[in-house]
């Protein structure tokens, strides 16, 4: 399946879409594991690159203090909707780190491209102003030069 209509902004509508596909990969037994590969954006110079394993989900340690609780819903609803709710902001704050990271990709090599034009410039002018010092010395070094417009 591609998701070839996603918009250029990412949103929890398309975050929801693709996360829900990956889940019934998994759930019908299409994919043993999925693997979010990304760029995990730290700043503007930096990106990280990041494997994460988004199902199944890795537990943490258990808390041995804990004491038996009633659950409303229950326990295996609650956490279905829990592991919901966790696929879909993963794969909201997956999208919105690449989009992030294009869109500073984009500002540098605007940024790049500005200064270089500015260079461009400036060198343009100061040969400009360099043939014309040369012309201008010229003319007074020779007033008789082949100049016929020259009025006396």
């Amino acid at each position: 399946k591609t998701f070839d209509a996603a918009s250029d902004t990412p949103n929890s509508a398309e975050a929801r879409e693709l996360a829900g596909y990956l889940r019934e990969l998994y759930l019908g037994g299409e994919a043993d594991k999925v693997v979010l590969v990304y760029e995990h954006y730290k700043s503007a110079l930096a990106q990280v690159p990041v494997n994460l394993q988004l199902l199944p989900v890795v537990a943490g340690e258990a808390d041995e203090t804990a004491g038996d609780y009633i659950f409303e819903p229950d326990a295996e609803e609650l956490l279905d909707r829990l592991a919901q709710l966790y696929l879909d902001s993963t794969m909201l704050s997956v999208l919105l780190e690449a989009k992030t990271g294009e869109h500073t990709a984009r500002m540098t090599a605007m940024t790049s491209a500005t200064d270089n034009l500015k260079q461009a410039i400036s060198a343009y002018f100061a040969t400009m102003m360099s043939i014309q010092m040369k012309e201008l010395t010229r003319n007074e070094r020779n007033p008789l030069s082949d100049d016929s417009e020259r009025k006396p």
